[in-house]
């Protein structure tokens, strides 16, 4: 997976781009705390072509424990594992997505950075 600070940020033109250049990996982080079941659902409705639903409550987060909060963070390894199955690897471009203020694509993000050291086949 790349992680070129530069291009952390892009716009549609971008994507459009991109998709025409190569297959990055595109995941939809739509979510709402009120109602965990509202992302899949507008996701279900419509999406940007080839995207991965990802889940705030199931994908972006650890199992809940006794502490840690409603969506504790994955360790580096769940997330890891995660990132496989979506066939993400070092050389993967990650593009992340929301509607929403709160920013669960940010999450994603954050996640991606901080928690995936390589995606190499383990």
């Amino acid at each position: 997976m790349q992680t070129d600070d530069n291009t952390a940020l892009i716009e549609v033109a971008d994507l459009v781009t991109l998709q025409k250049s190569s297959d990055p990996v595109i995941l939809d982080c739509r979510y709402e705390l009120a109602d965990p079941e509202s992302g899949a659902r507008d996701y279900a409705a419509g999406h940007i072509p080839g995207a991965h639903y990802a889940s705030l409550h199931r994908d972006l987060s650890a199992p809940t424990q006794r502490f840690g909060g409603r969506h504790p963070m994955p360790t580096s390894g769940q997330f890891q594992e995660y990132a496989r199955s979506l066939g993400i690897n070092d050389d993967a471009s990650v593009i992340v997505y929301d509607d929403n203020r709160l920013g669960f694509a940010a999450r994603a993000w954050f996640l991606f950075y901080f928690l995936v050291t390589s995606l190499s086949a383990s």
